[in-house]
């Protein structure tokens, strides 16, 4: 379970998360929308005390992330945004030394790294270097190094951007999977199709606030809408901007 208690951020005087009350369960997908600069990532990197908040508590089982980000980070599966690995490693020593950083046995390390080579399709490439990779394979990569240690929690941020509509199939069955085995599951998604099958329980961030939290159904009720995107765009008052985009690129 992840708490956050009276939370505030800020990057400079610029506030980008207000208030923020949230109790993220186990046993269930829970997805962050919310339009670019909501406080989506920030959310995600408060959790694993990359960053610090301004003020507020936030609880990770039984740890601050503040005081306690290794803890925190072992027992999670993160999957950043941008392509944060080490281009100058091959794949497959990348993902021993994040699976010897989490601690995984070395008796259990070739299976470990087999395992999730398999499952993304990458282990033709185990052999190149990270940096020789297309953007949809790195992404691959990362995602095996989350699931490598069979983590507790995972913190996935736009995990669907280019990667191959197999892998990402199997992944929204796996989440749904990973949830019902009591793990606690945090996907940042702008894929509001995705967001719409995969999603448990939908946060719904705008302007650093949280406009609507609950069940797809709950949301699509609040806003008075039929699909996920009418509601998106109803509560974070959005459709005047969509027409304005539209009436700039048409000419």
């Amino acid at each position: 379970m992840i708490i956050f208690r009276d939370v505030w951020m800020s990057y400079g005087d610029t506030p980008v998360l207000k208030n923020i009350n949230l109790d993220i369960m186990p046993g269930k997908v829970n997805v962050l929308l919310g339009p670019n600069g909501s406080g989506k990532t920030t959310t995600i990197k408060l959790i694993l005390g990359i960053l610090k908040p301004v003020r507020g508590v936030i609880r990770v089982k039984e740890y601050d992330p503040t005081l306690n980000p290794v803890s925190v980070r072992k027992i999670t599966g993160y999957v950043p945004e941008d392509d944060l690995v080490y281009h100058s490693l091959r794949v497959k020593e990348y993902l021993s030394f994040v699976a010897r950083m989490y601690g995984v046995p070395r008796n259990k390390l070739n299976e470990a790294m087999e395992r999730v080579m398999d499952a993304f399709m990458i282990r033709d490439y185990e052999n190149y270097f990270i940096g020789s990779l297309s953007h949809g394979l790195k992404r691959r990569v990362m995602l095996a190094a989350a699931f490598i240690h069979n983590p507790s929690i995972l913190l996935l941020d736009e995990p669907f951007i280019g990667i191959d509509p197999r892998i990402a199939r199997a992944l929204k069955i796996v989440l749904k999977e990973k949830a019902k085995e009591g793990r606690t599951i945090l996907v940042s998604t702008h894929i509001l199709e995705i967001a719409e099958v995969i999603a448990d329980n939908i946060i719904l961030l705008y302007n650093g606030e949280i406009i609507a939290e609950g069940s797809v159904d709950k949301v699509l009720a609040k806003a008075k809408a039929r699909g996920l995107e009418d509601a998106f765009l109803s509560l974070t008052m959005s459709r005047e901007k969509v027409a304005e985009i539209v009436k700039a690129l048409m000419g």
